[in-house]
């Protein structure tokens, strides 16, 4: 066989490790797809004109309820059953025939179950029979090699076909639903089953299980890929917006790319201590080539890279082993990185290498795979983007350090965790961050939240090993308290934006009654009594009339009559007409008591001024004695206390963003620089209708900031406020991933 060209069986890779890295692909690629089926067919039956009966309306409503309250049982149950497809791959030697692969959903409640099925294979089949038939011809060659009978196809349209309804077994459907359960499906499958297919066969071809034109042809598109991978950015703004589920592979593509092209220019700069470790705190080993689980390496990411040929790359299975080894131990390596200490994927590898030695696995001779190295350095930027992003977050550090394992082991046994936003992983991460973000526990509430975070913790660290229901469940309980704590949220906003509406409205209030006493003690020279009545109560009486009924009132119209015909009154005492004055004194005297009162006085109280206004007034005998004016009250500087932004007395911004800000609205998201520099989620909860200042409040619904438009603005120009930055606390984080990745490689 020496003599064959290539020497295909003496280049052969190992037939176990092939079939282990197959299974590795068709997991990622498949795993994910039942996630989510009941929202489109949630749409589909929306969108339906047949609305049916209302028993089976409600019968469907049950059923879509089932689907997704189970839908984290579905996803793991799926990816069990692909898994076990290439476990059955090889289980019986050369000579023992194999029983033929049928459906066993063939009873007479699951026919329709069957009979789709049976469609939906022969769909698969024709879709896909070119890349079927090369698949079958290098699945035999490596059967071979495993010394065994050849195998029927483990992704084969058969197999998924009756992985998909094992999978769906015991949930009942109507009938309406199930055609629609297996077209979504069949669409899924659609999306990624031409990519897995040539994967695997690529895969297979290089390892040389194929011709041997086959084999160069796939060996040399393999060597090229990195090539053309890290010479073709994917931005994630490129994908369909209608497609998240790609548009998440494309972003987790990029962040790939982005980490080996941090690799490849550190090795450029020689010792790994430039490049990505100077750009964005990314590097980090002493560069002498080992790539070992202790975390020393050539490139800029530790570990990260090749090693020597005699190192053997573990199996992920291994290193999930090690993980869980470790799992349970105290995490204080984790929590100092987070505190800054070291970098946290660094932290990572020294703590699965240690877990390796204990294990029996000698790190010297040992080393992890470039997948694996790229899914720990992506966990250790998560965490420590989202302490970035989230920076009032440091209470909880030892929280998330007990996370940082489990999220290690999802990141190794599924991608999606990086790419579907409806993952359990993910949401229990963002569940955990809106419990823990700005929370100090002041409040019987926020104790609450804060122990059902850390037992949410506590339950993935006790209970995860592979099977992601448990971060579902974690979660589900979580966001049920949390939707509790925005409902108490949503009435703390309320009385802030009452509290903050009703000083605005009081001193809009004053300063429209101290113009109005301005206004008439300008008019003409007026004797002291009219003065002191204008500013010592009828001020009030406009006053109280302005909060109690409005401006447009006819209260407030009679209270603005009365000052005019009070300064009249003392106009007529001037000329001498005493008789006159006795007159429209008389005609306003329940009036006066009425804005007297207001005031506090009582009826003795109000009779005995009244007589005191009488004898200045009425008696024209009596010396004219007038009011010295005050000064004129600065409405520009009552005002400048409604300007609750400090340490800006001049404004600077630019008036576009000025004018962006005027737009926002009440649940609008920024992210403002608190007075400690640290950032801060603060949200839009009111806009006055008066000034329109915005009311900005924290997650637990207390007040940040008053502030209008401009200072918003000018806030914005200094760099301590990001308007629209609301995202879900993993997208932040992922966000602030990509732009450190950006920075290490030079991109910015």
């Amino acid at each position: 066989m020496s003599g064959h060209p290539l020497g295909v069986y003496a280049t052969r890779q190992d037939p176990a490790q092939v079939l282990e890295d197959m299974k590795r692909a068709a997991v990622e690629h498949l795993g994910r797809v039942p996630d989510g089926l009941h929202l489109a067919i949630e749409a589909a039956v929306r969108a339906s004109s047949h609305a049916g009966t209302p028993m089976e309306r409600r019968d469907q409503d049950n059923a879509l309820m089932a689907l997704r309250q189970r839908n984290a049982t579905y996803v793991m149950r799926f990816r069990e059953l692909v898994a076990e497809g290439f476990d059955r791959f090889r289980v019986l030697p050369t000579g023992i025939r194999r029983p033929a692969t049928h459906f066993d959903l063939v009873e007479e409640s699951q026919l329709q179950y069957h009979v789709a099925g049976q469609r939906l294979a022969d769909a698969i089949a024709l879709r896909h029979a070119p890349a079927l038939q090369l698949l079958d011809r290098r699945l035999e060659a490596l059967s071979q090699a495993l010394g065994q009978a050849p195998a029927p196809n483990p992704i084969g349209p058969v197999r998924l076909a009756g992985a998909f309804g094992q999978t769906f077994r015991d949930t009942f459907l109507p009938d309406a639903l199930r055609p629609l359960l297996f077209a979504q499906y069949e669409r899924r499958l659609g999306e990624v089953l031409g990519e897995l297919y040539a994967r695997i066969n690529t895969l297979l071809a290089a390892s040389g299980y194929g011709s041997p034109a086959e084999i160069q042809r796939a060996r040399q598109e393999e060597s090229q890929a990195p090539a053309q991978d890290a010479s073709v950015p994917v931005a994630a703004n490129d994908m369909p917006a209608a497609d998240p589920v790609s548009g998440g592979r494309a972003r987790i593509t990029e962040l790939r790319r982005l980490l080996r092209a941090s690799r490849r220019r550190s090795d450029g700069a020689g010792d790994g201590s430039a490049g990505a470790g100077a750009g964005g705190g990314m590097g980090g080993g002493s560069g002498d080539g080992t790539g070992g689980m202790d975390g020393v390496g050539e490139s800029g990411i530790p570990g990260l890279g090749g090693g020597p040929v005699s190192r053997r790359e573990l199996r992920t299975a291994e290193v999930v082993s090690v993980a869980s080894l470790l799992q349970s131990e105290p995490p204080e390596a984790y929590a100092k990185a987070l505190a800054g200490e070291l970098r946290l994927a660094d932290a990572i590898r020294s703590e699965l290498a240690d877990g390796a030695r204990r294990l029996g696995l000698d790190p010297k001779r040992t080393g992890l795979g470039e997948a694996d190295q790229e899914a720990i350095d992506l966990v250790g930027l998560l965490f420590e983007s989202l302490f970035q992003t989230h920076a009032q977050l440091q209470r909880s550090r030892r929280l998330y350090a007990r996370l940082v394992l489990p999220y290690v082991k999802v990141a190794l046994l599924d991608e999606a965790l990086f790419v579907e936003r409806e993952h359990p992983a993910r949401r229990l991460l963002d569940a955990i961050t809106e419990a823990c973000e700005g929370n100090d526990g002041t409040t019987p509430q926020d104790r609450e939240l804060l122990k059902h975070a850390a037992s949410a913790a506590h339950r993935v660290v006790a209970d995860f090993n592979e099977d992601l229901a448990v971060f579902e469940l974690a979660s589900v309980e979580l966001e049920a308290l949390l939707q509790q704590q925005r409902q108490r949220v949503d009435a703390i906003e309320r009385r802030a934006a009452e509290a903050v509406h009703g000083r605005e409205r009081l001193l809009q209030a004053r300063l429209q009654a101290n113009a109005a006493v301005a206004r008439r003690l300008a008019q003409v020279p007026v004797t002291a009594v009219v003065g002191d009545f204008l500013v010592d109560y009828w001020q009030h009486h406009v006053l109280q009339t302005l909060l109690r009924d409005g401006l447009e009132s006819q209260r407030h119209r009679d209270a603005l009559a009365l000052g005019e015909a009070m300064v009249e009154a003392d106009r007529v005492a001037s000329m001498g007409h005493g008789p006159a004055v006795a007159d429209l004194l008389i005609s306003l005297q329940p009036d006066i008591a009425e804005c007297l009162s207001s005031s506090g006085l009582d009826a003795a109280a109000s009779r005995e001024w009244m007589a005191g206004l009488v004898r200045a007034l009425a008696r024209p005998d009596v010396p004219r004695s007038l009011h010295e004016l005050p000064e004129a009250p600065q409405a520009e500087e009552d005002a400048s206390s409604l300007h609750l932004v400090r340490g800006i007395d001049a404004l600077d911004f630019d008036p576009a963003v000025a004018e962006q800000m005027r737009r926002l609205k009440p649940g609008d998201w920024m992210r403002l620089v608190d007075p400690d520099s640290e950032p801060v989620a603060a949200k839009v909860a009111w806009a006055s209708p008066l000034t329109a200042r915005f009311l900005l409040v924290n997650r637990r619904g207390g007040r940040v900031l008053v502030a209008s438009a401009e200072q918003l603005a000018a806030l914005v120009k200094q760099g301590r406020l990001e308007p629209g930055t609301e995202q879900a606390p993993f997208d932040a984080a992922m966000q602030q991933m990509r732009q450190r990745l950006d920075r290490a490689v030079g991109q910015d």
